[in-house]
């Protein structure tokens, strides 16, 4: 899917631009057994980066889907 980047870039990830338009594959996982039930998942972006995030809140803090 398609995301345009809009935090900033740091340390870890130094070559993402702010305003650019990456083609990102995302995995949805789940905190423990009943996750996915009672809506505790977290995303982790596992293409073009591997960049796992604490939940969908701080991913839409960094990435607006295009």
């Amino acid at each position: 899917m398609l995301y345009k980047f809009t935090g900033k870039p740091d340390r870890t990830f130094p070559n993402l631009v702010t305003g650019k338009v990456y083609d990102l594959t995302i995995q949805e996982r789940s905190r423990g057994m009943l996750g996915f039930l009672v809506g505790n998942t977290y995303p982790i972006i596992t293409h073009p980066i591997q960049c796992p995030y604490s939940s969908w809140e701080s991913f839409n803090r960094n990435w607006e889907r295009v």
